[in-house]
């Protein structure tokens, strides 16, 4: 009996070691997951891995004047032009700016009223958005300046722009797609 104890307790002992040893690993990779180095002046640029995601099937290239239809075909999102391109991880305060063009199907501009379009942005790795709310200014012709645009770290990122479109009685989105290495 003694020996079935001891036995016992040795697995119990085992199995609860190579538990805790798996959930502190599993708790550093979520650490790392959500972290990133920092390459400001004066920083230690060796604090963590790089992150390296432009191989990543999900993105796509930067490049100005890209299209992208929404979903439901209902209206075409245009990034004319990113500020700084391609767009970066913030740092010190210092965001990006999109110049967005939203077409209807037709690609006749919708109007120009900041409320009728929505800019949000998400890490689908982490689950989490930006921390700051873009501000988002009609500039014409179906044109809209999106400024203090925070990707606060590298990875991939998903930028959805929601547009209400005269023409449909639906809101729609369109998605952009990128790689923020750092």
């Amino acid at each position: 009996m003694a020996n079935s104890a001891s036995a016992s307790y040795k697995h119990s002992s085992m199995t609860s070691s190579v538990g805790l040893l798996l959930a502190t690993a599993c708790v550093g990779l979520s650490l790392a997951a959500c972290s990133s180095s920092s390459d400001s002046p004066g920083s230690d640029t060796d604090a963590g891995p790089k992150v390296t995601c432009e191989n990543d099937p999900r993105i796509v290239a930067y490049s100005p004047n890209m299209p992208r239809t929404s979903t439901q075909g209902i209206f075409t999102a245009t990034l004319v032009s990113s500020d700084p391109a391609p767009p970066v991880v913030a740092s010190q305060g210092a965001y990006d700016t999109w110049l967005v063009r939203i077409t209807d199907a037709n690609q006749v501009p919708i109007p120009d009223d900041p409320k009728l379009v929505t800019f949000k942005t998400l890490m689908p790795d982490h689950g989490h958005s930006s921390p700051t709310q873009p501000r988002i200014t009609a500039k014409g012709n179906g044109t809209f300046e999106i400024s203090q645009i925070n990707f606060m770290m590298a990875g991939v990122w998903e930028i959805s722009i929601y547009a209400q479109v005269p023409s449909s009685p639906v809101q729609d989105f369109a998605k952009f797609t990128f790689c923020l290495p750092g």
